[in-house]
């Protein structure tokens, strides 16, 4: 089978570092910021850390139960990072200690807020660098 000249430039694509982080990490803002890159990668690697572990200490799950308990963790260190240490240097105040699980507030958060956010960090990391620039070398 002769490959198509559109078929070649998929190819390529895949052959490309970049392309596999963009397709490994499943969203393609992550591209547009390097430290969103490294924070994805980081976070990738800290769950199949986790599998591992959650792998040898189940060994009868199957792929879907320790990839799901995986994800739980990881999803857990990021909301305790945001919330304890993240936020409380943002505002400058502490935040108050966990309380208990609370099961009529609902878990997820707007696509609005989302969004909100994503700009948010986007922003912030553009002033800085933008700082950076107009230091003299």
């Amino acid at each position: 089978m002769q490959l198509t000249l559109d078929h070649q430039i998929v190819l390529a694509r895949l052959q490309s570092p970049v392309l596999i982080y963009f397709a490994v990490l499943g969203d393609p803002r992550v591209n547009q910021n390097p430290a969103l890159l490294s924070l994805g990668i980081v976070f990738y690697r800290w769950h199949n850390l986790q599998a591992a572990k959650i792998q040898d200490e189940h060994p009868e799950w199957n792929d879907e139960d320790i990839f799901q308990q995986a994800r739980r963790r990881v999803i857990a260190t990021l909301q305790n990072i945001i919330m304890y240490e993240y936020l409380p240097s943002l505002l400058g105040d502490s935040v108050d200690p966990y309380n208990g699980y609370k099961p009529d507030v609902h878990p997820g958060i707007s696509h609005v807020f989302q969004s909100a956010a994503f700009r948010y960090v986007y922003k912030t990391h553009r002033v800085y660098l933008d700082d950076l620039m107009e230091i003299p070398v």
